[in-house]
Protein backbone atom coordinates (compact mmCIF):
# COMPACT_ATOMS: atom_id res chain seq x y z
CA UNK A 1 0.00 0.00 0.00
CA UNK A 2 1.22 3.40 -0.71
CA UNK A 3 1.63 5.88 2.55
CA UNK A 4 1.03 9.56 2.51
CA UNK A 5 2.44 11.55 5.52
CA UNK A 6 1.27 15.50 5.33
CA UNK A 7 2.92 18.57 5.44
CA UNK A 8 2.96 21.58 7.85
CA UNK A 9 0.08 23.69 8.00
CA UNK A 10 0.59 27.08 7.33
CA UNK A 11 -1.65 30.09 8.17
CA UNK A 12 -1.59 33.87 8.11
CA UNK A 13 -0.33 36.13 10.87
CA UNK A 14 -0.95 34.74 14.56
CA UNK A 15 -1.36 38.41 16.43
CA UNK A 16 -1.38 42.11 15.50
CA UNK A 17 2.19 43.07 15.94
CA UNK A 18 0.93 46.72 17.34
CA UNK A 19 -1.01 45.00 20.25
CA UNK A 20 2.10 42.34 21.09
CA UNK A 21 4.47 45.14 21.03
CA UNK A 22 2.03 47.28 23.56
CA UNK A 23 1.40 44.55 25.74
CA UNK A 24 4.88 43.57 25.91
CA UNK A 25 5.85 47.10 27.05
CA UNK A 26 2.73 47.42 29.59
CA UNK A 27 3.90 43.86 31.00
CA UNK A 28 7.74 44.66 31.29
CA UNK A 29 6.90 48.75 32.68
CA UNK A 30 4.43 47.41 35.35
CA UNK A 31 6.74 43.94 36.32
CA UNK A 32 6.34 41.11 38.18
CA UNK A 33 4.59 42.47 41.36
CA UNK A 34 1.98 43.81 39.13
CA UNK A 35 1.86 40.94 36.94
CA UNK A 36 2.67 37.22 38.79
CA UNK A 37 2.28 35.42 35.19
CA UNK A 38 4.72 38.07 33.98
CA UNK A 39 7.80 34.79 33.69
CA UNK A 40 5.52 32.83 31.56
CA UNK A 41 3.64 36.16 29.60
CA UNK A 42 7.03 37.23 28.14
CA UNK A 43 8.85 34.78 26.45
CA UNK A 44 5.41 33.87 24.86
CA UNK A 45 4.87 37.57 24.16
CA UNK A 46 8.47 37.84 22.70
CA UNK A 47 7.79 34.86 20.39
CA UNK A 48 4.51 35.94 18.38
CA UNK A 49 7.07 39.84 18.12
CA UNK A 50 9.33 38.35 16.96
CA UNK A 51 6.91 36.16 14.58
CA UNK A 52 5.25 39.42 13.65
CA UNK A 53 8.47 41.02 12.71
CA UNK A 54 8.99 38.85 9.89
CA UNK A 55 8.00 39.59 6.20
CA UNK A 56 8.01 37.32 3.47
CA UNK A 57 10.22 38.77 0.06
CA UNK A 58 7.40 40.72 -0.99
CA UNK A 59 7.15 43.07 2.66
CA UNK A 60 4.02 41.48 3.63
CA UNK A 61 3.55 39.67 6.98
CA UNK A 62 4.97 35.98 6.61
CA UNK A 63 3.09 32.93 6.87
CA UNK A 64 2.92 31.05 10.28
CA UNK A 65 3.85 27.23 10.58
CA UNK A 66 1.65 25.21 13.26
CA UNK A 67 3.52 22.56 14.28
CA UNK A 68 2.22 19.93 15.25
CA UNK A 69 3.82 16.31 16.48
CA UNK A 70 3.12 13.63 14.18
CA UNK A 71 1.55 11.79 17.29
CA UNK A 72 -1.08 14.53 18.06
CA UNK A 73 -2.32 15.00 14.77
CA UNK A 74 -2.90 11.81 14.57
CA UNK A 75 -4.74 11.48 17.69
CA UNK A 76 -6.61 14.87 16.34
CA UNK A 77 -7.62 13.28 12.53
CA UNK A 78 -8.23 9.76 14.67
CA UNK A 79 -5.93 8.03 12.75
CA UNK A 80 -3.17 5.23 13.23
CA UNK A 81 0.40 6.84 13.28
CA UNK A 82 2.73 5.57 10.74
CA UNK A 83 5.42 2.83 11.94
CA UNK A 84 9.23 4.88 11.91
CA UNK A 85 10.43 1.62 10.40
CA UNK A 86 8.54 2.58 7.35
CA UNK A 87 9.44 6.41 7.02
Amino acid sequence: GCLEVGGPYWTGATCDAAFVAAALAKAELAGAAAYSSLPLLQPLLRALAAEAAVKTVGGGAAASLLALPLPAACRALRCTLVPPATL
